[in-house]
């Protein structure tokens, strides 16, 4: 009996350098959601803090 190859649908010519800078350009939108995420949340957090001041 041999091993049978299956064919994934993967290219035969996968271009590394394509894929680590499509790769890259994801981390960068996801990085940049995420601190605009967090700016917001930190901003909420002041202002609530700031309300809470207020209202001693």
């Amino acid at each position: 009996m041999t091993a049978e190859h299956h064919d994934h649908g993967a290219p035969d010519d996968v271009d590394a350098q394509e894929i680590r800078e499509n790769f890259g350009v994801r981390v960068a939108r996801i990085r940049a959601e995420l601190t605009s995420t967090w700016n917001k949340l930190s901003q909420n957090e002041r202002d609530t803090d700031a309300r809470d001041r207020r209202w001693r």
